[in-house]
């Protein structure tokens, strides 16, 4: 009786913490939103008014911001399948595989849109202060660790996945 109530606390408490993690999840996709249709239009505008040599940046620029945030989003549906998959307790399959590739393959494909645009900006337009151009290298970094802890996230799933599968054989 002991041990049920112990594992009746702890999947209210999973319960509880994938329903917090959703609702981010939520939050974020709306900030992303906020940031396509209104922020970066807006900032992208603004910085083509005071900066009339690169005006002919803003469209291509607003472009590739644009997608890098699609990207996250994509990132974050995938997420969200999967902390749906932790809530049913079948996360330990192959169909979770899909879902983190999907992660990494988004957070590569940011990763190149940041890298295009910090090279196109450093060494081709001469654009921006150098504070933009660090902080996109900083967020450049930030993205390949992200990826590399993504891929040794998804090995730890296919160790865990298999010995889950093995276990289940045994017994």
């Amino acid at each position: 009786m002991h041990q049920s109530s112990q594992d009746r606390e702890r999947h209210s408490l999973q319960g509880w913490l994938i329903g917090v993690l959703k609702t981010l999840i939520l939050l974020l996709q709306c900030v992303g939103l906020v940031a396509q249709l209104w922020v970066l239009p807006a900032l992208s505008g603004e910085y083509a008014t005071s900066e009339p040599e690169h005006a002919y940046l803003r469209v291509p620029y607003l472009t590739v911001a644009v997608l890098i945030i699609v990207c996250f989003e994509i990132a974050l549906v995938a997420l969200w399948r999967l902390l749906s998959k932790v809530g049913r307790g079948s996360v330990f399959s192959d169909a979770s595989f899909h879902w983190v590739d999907v992660i990494i393959w988004a957070a590569v494909t940011a990763t190149v849109f940041t890298g295009g645009l910090l090279l196109h900006a450093a060494f081709f337009a001469n654009v921006g202060p150098m504070g933009l151009l660090l902080a996109l290298l900083v967020f450049m970094v930030i993205e390949v660790a992200f990826i590399l802890l993504l891929v040794v996230m998804r090995g730890l799933l296919v160790t865990a996945t298999n010995q889950r599968d093995e276990l289940e054989a045994v017994i």
